[in-house]
């Protein structure tokens, strides 16, 4: 030992027990409570007063410390004894050395070695000793660290003094993951499994995954390559990586519909409809011209929203079935026709036009096994045109000028013979190559030409025509018309027998089968035609000189023009007003009918016009009245309202036709005029709402939404009636409607939620109302019992109860343990041990016991290197059904605490659910090592004991 450059011995203060090693020269072994220092040979001073160097305030040495001699004259060798403690050892350093435990602290991650005087378990270290720090197992080092124990003067003389300071101790691998290391992207929602590692080891590799709740799609993975020291993340391989949210019971949209990866060639998927809800099926089809071979179908199922893998497979090979009909008309444009009725394997059906268009451009429809292709290219029909004038039978007296050859649509107005011009001549419009009457006449005040539509069997039609071209009818309709009249006007009977009515002429005016009107009749087995009829309806004299003539044709002028319009809020649906027919649609539940005409006069002789109104069929059972009632005898443009209403005040019911006749009593040239308009006003039917099941529900699982699918339809609607749709569903429940193919029909999925207990039946009600334009409301009600199975696969759920939001929460007890352990609730499945071992993995409960455990797996866990060594291999054994992507474990060398607090201790670590074998090292050996393991389990929420078993 060095002694300290003073004459004096050192100061004995009190320092903690500690061992020094102090140099010396053989000699007898010191008893115990002494130590010897650095001195000649020669026996140990007896114990005696401090020796007088010793200031007088050093304290005397503890009895159970013996005493200690100074620097002395040389003596022999004590024998060996007990190494120096306490104060003594302090002060033997303080003077001679460097305490161990006043070194410097070493880099991270690093430690001192533990070699000479440099040992932890010393006190110290002498003179010049030079101490090296060294990682710590599992670490790279790179550079060094020493420190040197020197004299530095003053009250402390000796101290360290670090020489090297460039030791650095990383992790040997890959740090961080391949985003942080190669700036990779990764898609939203999608995280490296790696991420919560320091470093990965060379040949691992890092895989990109989804978190629980979400999907995954494709694949992406980075290899930790190199040698320990340099050692870097590869750029990734792999198809991409997407990661969907699942919503519970969501649809999936079947646009672009599953995805079409792995699909064999010459395939596609053929789903039904714009969604297909979750938990049913699309299936995969082959093209036309091919057929499956395969042993089973190719199909993809819709679950929460995601489309999964699809399963199965498909085969697609040429075939050769013949096509048995023709294309669909739906590929054709109005006019056009399919020249085929069946085509052969690998032949073609080509398109012409129906007579009466004229066709451009070519259409091939190919088959193939059966099926036919749908062509690329279409053919245009157009309607022809008229190449010569309107013949005599469209209207006497008229003379036709048409600017020909005139296209479909087209209209020509005649000439009339006579000394003056009609007031309304003749117009006809060329329809598929015909002529065909829309409005005019060339008749004036004493004669007018009125035409009728017939519509019945084509025998009737046929015959009828035939009767109008020998001229019968004349003689009939004379004989009949007058009787007509009177049941027509029965306001204005009292003018009747001054009036000349005759029927002077009767004609087919349209008896061609040219026109589309026929056209569609004729397709449903109907046949129309046209009567044109001439009246006289001039006033005679008693001697039967016709009056009223001289007043020359349009020298008064009367009109009564229809101008009802829809109006929700009185029952009106529809109106449609032409120049020869005015018909409104209207609700049957409605009580008042109402008809709107615009009055227009001039040239009539001065006074007022008075206008009446009546239903002449019900003339008995309804009262009309017309508001205003009385209008000056010239007026421009004046609004008439008309109001009928039934005398009991019943509502019109339907379906039934009302005409609503109101007649204007005027004067022309001092002779009495009568006009007359009509509105037939159409009483139908309300709608009604038709709801009924699309299929059995389909049985849910306990804990899950039940679900029911309906099919709706609003039945009696009107051309062009809106309606608005409502729903009405239980507590807890929601309904979502998807149109198809119109607003009026589609199909509505309730969802009820709830933790529905298994063994139950659950009623699901939907009522569906429509409102209606015109007709308010009606309503549809149906309901479905879903059955509540009691499962055991298939759950997403892990936790019992809501006392948590983190999955990091866990209490575990060991399968087996009773009492305590056992009372617990558990917040998740799980095991949990001491050393090597296997165990069975369970389902979450929430029981006061464990007999109702239901096993999902089982875990080994071994020491491959033996007993001593750090590293657990982990095995799993857990059934596909049974896994889900929350899979984790710990490891440490203490038990877990009892606390269940989130976060806490242990700090789990996440696994990949395809993962079944791992190592992991430990910090203690592999058979003092504590483990858990969590794997998420399939129950939903309720304990098996529910089930029965």
């Amino acid at each position: 030992m060095h002694a300290a450059p003073t004459a004096a011995a050192a100061p004995l203060g009190a320092v903690s027990a500690a061992h020094v090693h102090v140099a010396g020269s053989a000699g007898p072994e010191p008893s115990a409570g002494h130590v010897t220092g650095a001195r000649p040979a020669g026996p140990i001073p007896s114990a005696g007063p401090a020796p007088t160097a010793v200031p007088a305030a050093a304290a005397t040495p503890k009895p159970s410390e013996g005493q200690v001699s100074g620097a002395g004259p040389a003596g022999p060798a004590g024998p060996a004894g007990a190494e120096p403690t306490g104060d003594i050892a302090r002060s033997l350093l303080g003077a001679t050395g460097c305490a161990n435990n006043e070194l410097p602290r070493p880099p991270a991650n690093a430690r001192w070695i533990a070699s000479g005087d440099c040992n932890p378990q010393n006190e110290g270290s002498f003179d010049s000793t030079v101490c090296e720090g060294a990682c710590l197992p599992g670490f790279t080092a790179s550079g060094s660290f020493s420190s040197t124990c020197s004299f530095v003067g003053g009250t402390t003389c000796f101290g360290w003094t670090t020489t090297s300071t460039s030791l650095a101790c990383k992790l040997p691998g890959c740090a961080g993951t391949p985003s942080t290391a190669l700036g990779v992207t990764l898609p939203p929602n999608a995280l490296w499994d790696c991420a919560q590692l320091s470093a990965s080891p060379p040949g691992t590799t890092c895989n990109a995954g989804c978190p629980s709740n979400y999907v995954q799609a494709g694949n992406l993975s980075s290899l930790c390559a190199g040698g320990s020291g340099a050692a870097a993340w590869q750029a990734p391989t792999g198809s991409g990586i997407t990661c969907t949210l699942e919503v519970p019971q969501a649809p999936c949209s079947n646009s672009p519909g599953p995805s079409t990866d792995g699909m064999p060639s010459n395939a596609q998927w053929a789903c039904t409809g714009q969604i297909t809800p979750s938990g049913s099926t699309c299936r995969a089809t082959c093209v036309p011209g091919y057929g499956n071979v395969a042993p089973t179908v190719l199909l993809a199922t819709c679950l929460n929203g995601v489309w999964r893998q699809p399963e199965g497979s498909l085969t697609c090979a040429l075939s050769t079935a013949p096509c048995l009909q023709p294309p669909p008309a739906a590929w054709l444009p109005l006019g056009g026709k399919w020249d085929c009725s069946g085509t052969q394997h690998a032949a073609a059906c080509t398109a012409s036009c129906t007579s009466n268009y004229t066709k451009s451009g070519a259409i091939t429809a190919w088959c193939y096994n059966g099926e036919y292709a749908q062509p690329t290219t279409n053919i245009a029909c157009s309607p022809i045109g008229c190449s010569s004038n309107p013949g005599p039978n469209l209207n006497p007296n008229a003379t036709w000028s048409c600017q020909l050859p005139a296209a479909h649509g087209v209209k020509c107005t005649a000439g009339c013979s006579g000394p003056s011009a009609a007031p309304d001549p003749p117009v006809a419009v060329c329809d598929f190559g015909n002529w065909v009457y829309s409005k005019g006449s060339c008749s004036g005040e004493s004669s007018r030409s009125y035409f009728y539509t017939f519509t019945g069997p084509p025998a009737m039609i046929a015959e009828l025509t035939k009767v109008i071209a020998n001229g019968d009818p004349l003689t009939i309709v004379n004989n009949q018309i007058f009787g007509s009249l009177q049941n027509l006007l029965p306001l204005y009977s009292s003018y009747l027998g001054q009036l000349g009515f005759l029927l002077q002429n009767i004609w087919a005016s349209q008896s061609t089968i040219n026109t589309k009107r026929r056209q569609l009749l004729m397709d449903q087995g109907m046949d129309s035609i046209v009567i044109g009829m001439q009246v006289s309806l001039g006033l005679s004299d008693s001697i039967g000189t016709p009056m009223g003539a001289s007043a020359g044709a349009g020298s008064c002028i009367v009109q009564l023009m229809p101008g009802t319009l829809a109006n929700s809020s009185a029952g009106i649906i529809s109106a449609n007003h032409s120049s020869t027919e005015s018909t409104v649609t209207v609700c049957g539940s409605v009580k008042t009918l109402f008809a709107t005409f615009t009055y227009l006069a001039s040239s009539i002789d001065t006074g007022s016009t008075k206008l009446v109104a009546s239903i002449p069929s019900n003339s008995s059972t309804t009262n009309c009245s017309v508001t205003p009632d009385i209008v000056p005898g010239n007026d421009g443009n004046t609004s008439v309202a008309v109001t009928c209403q039934n005398a009991d005040g019943s509502s019109f019911s339907g379906p039934e036709t009302y005409t609503v006749l109101i007649t204007a009593n005027s004067t022309c040239s001092g002779l009495p005029l009568l006009t007359a308009a009509a509105t037939n006003i159409r009483a139908v039917q309300s709608p009604t709402v038709i709801v009924r099941l699309a299929s059995p529900p389909a049985p849910v699982c306990g804990g899950k939404p039940a679900v029911v699918m309906f099919i709706y339809t609003v039945d009696g609607l009107q051309p062009g009636q809106d309606l608005n749709l409502t729903t009405q569903v239980g507590p807890a429940c929601t309904a979502t409607l998807t149109p198809s193919p119109s607003k009026a029909n589609g199909t509505a999925v309730v969802t009820c939620s709830g933790a529905f207990a298994p063994n139950a039946s659950i009623p699901v009600e939907l009522n569906i109302t429509a409102t209606t334009q015109g007709c308010g409301a009606a309503t549809g009600l149906s309901h479905g019992n879903v059955s509540v199975l009691c499962c055991t696969t298939g759950s997403s759920y892990a936790k019992i109860g809501n006392s948590t939001s983190s999955i990091n929460c866990f209490q575990h007890a060991r399968p087996g343990a009773t009492g305590d352990a056992c009372a617990q609730a558990a917040k998740a499945s799980g095991f949990i041990n001491r050393g090597p071992g296997s165990g069975k993995l369970f389902l979450a409960q929430n029981t006061s016991s464990c007999t109702s455990a239901v096993a999902v797996g089982s875990i080994r866990v071994s020491c491959p290197d033996g007993a001593v060594a750090k590293k657990l291999l982990f095995k799993l054994t857990t059934p596909e059904r049974y896994r889900s992507s929350e899979r984790r474990y710990w490891v440490a060398c203490a038990p877990p605490t009892s606390s269940a607090a989130c976060p806490g201790k242990p700090t789990w670590i996440r696994v990949k659910r395809t993962t079944l074998e791992f190592n992991v090292t430990a910090g203690c050996s592999c058979s003092s090592a504590y483990y858990g393991l969590v794997d998420f389990a399939s129950y939903r929420r309720l304990p098996p004991s529910v089930c029965g078993n």
